[in-house]
């Protein structure tokens, strides 16, 4: 008898072990953790030994803050210039262990994205990611399931980066402003995660501070910028911003009912969160600008629109965060936010903007009662969405002083 409840106790501990074991590795799961921001060096040749090469690419800060602070050194004797390129973080663990992890502890919400989107339960599918962190805004249930991607998706672009560095270091260049004019230059230099040291992110609070009022634009009205947003939230405007409509080679281009939700010709097929985001300041009056002749949509102090090339500046989220919070800064506080105030979002601190949205409503000074209009996952001040859901959502949030 003590033999064989001896026998069934061991046999109650065994059980009970493995409950626990899984229970342990279950909770585990979802909580991966992530390195520092990566680092890489960039070996720029130069086929010069004209000191005026170096002068001007350390001058060069305001291509960016961030690439020339960590200017490394030059090579006076091989006219090679050193600069440290910064990448956002990544998961300590391998990409395929990553996507064993993903592919498990969110399984159920991979299969419903796929059927609800009609895409492929593919997590390395750049269109299934999008859709992922564009419902988060729409459903709570995602938001620790697109801050996975946020980081996921980093290990490819980081491969992006390092195959730029790679083929700019098999160039040799004749003058700085050959490398200034090279598009994979360029393309390197607008993939760096945001400086957050000069900018810092927006604070929530709903103290009012109204530290940067002397930079809003006078010429601005976010009561128009509202109107415009309201107008155009779950339609797009292809008449006068057709653009990216022809660029995605989208079907009925001049179409201006398609949507996030669309379908068939009616749904959008690029993200258009920050494209929308400056139509609205250009319907508020925030002047436009285009200076220099040579490529100048490349230039993060430009900000305009073009049929033939918009500047990187209007329609590409980070480009977006250079040149406004360049041009007016960011807000403190988020208790001083206005209607008609842009912001930048980052969902898992890795430094990368994510998504671009535009303030419609401010009641008072909760920022719980500031609501908002976005592309992307078309929204306009939907029930229960805020200001303050942002940053719950969110890891980083910037908020532009233009009202």
């Amino acid at each position: 008898m003590l033999k064989r409840t001896s026998i069934l106790y061991l046999i109650t501990i065994l059980f009970a072990f493995s409950a626990f074991r899984t229970d342990l590795f279950a909770s585990e799961e979802p909580h991966l953790q992530t390195t520092e921001m990566l680092e890489a060096e960039l070996h720029i040749n130069f086929n010069s030994e004209s000191e005026k090469i170096i002068d001007k690419v350390i001058s060069f800060d305001e291509l960016s803050h961030q690439v020339f602070k960590n200017y490394n050194n030059y090579d006076k004797k091989s006219s090679i210039l050193t600069l440290n390129i910064s990448m956002p973080k990544e998961f300590t663990i391998s990409k395929s262990e990553a996507r064993s992890y993903g592919e498990r502890y969110f399984n159920d919400k991979i299969k419903k994205i796929s059927n609800l989107f009609d895409v492929n339960a593919d997590i390395d599918d750049i269109e299934f990611q999008t859709i992922v962190k564009a419902y988060a805004l729409e459903d709570n249930n995602f938001i620790e399931f697109a801050r996975f991607i946020d980081i996921y998706e980093n290990y490819e672009y980081n491969n992006e980066m390092k195959d730029l560095i790679n083929s700019i270091e098999l160039l040799e260049y004749e003058s700085s402003d050959k490398l200034f004019d090279d598009d994979r230059f360029n393309a390197l230099i607008s993939m760096m995660p945001v400086d957050t040291e000069k900018y810092p992110s927006t604070v929530k609070s709903d103290a009012i501070v109204d530290t940067y009022s002397n930079r809003q634009l006078s010429e601005y009205d976010g009561k128009k910028a509202k109107e415009y947003a309201k107008k155009w939230a779950k339609k797009t405007n292809n008449k006068d911003y057709g653009y990216y409509a022809n660029y995605y080679n989208h079907p009925t281009p001049s179409n201006n009912d398609m949507w996030s939700e669309g379908k068939g010709d009616n749904k959008r097929n690029w993200n258009d969160c920050t494209n929308f985001v400056s139509q609205c300041l250009a319907a508020g009056g925030a002047v436009q600008i285009k200076e220099g002749w040579w490529n100048p949509h490349k230039d993060k102090g430009n900000w305009y629109y073009s049929g033939s090339k918009p500047s990187h500046t209007w329609g590409g989220a980070n480009n977006f965060f250079h040149h406004w919070s360049d041009r007016v800064g960011v807000r403190s506080k988020a208790g001083d936010t206005k209607v008609g105030d842009p912001v930048s979002l980052d969902f898992d601190g890795d430094k990368v903007v994510d998504h671009t949205v535009i303030i419609t409503s401010v009641n008072g000074r909760s920022i719980s009662k500031m609501l908002y209009a976005c592309h992307t996952s078309d929204q306009f001040e939907e029930t229960g969405k805020s200001l303050s859901t942002l940053f719950n959502t969110y890891k980083r949030v910037w908020v532009y002083p233009l009202s």
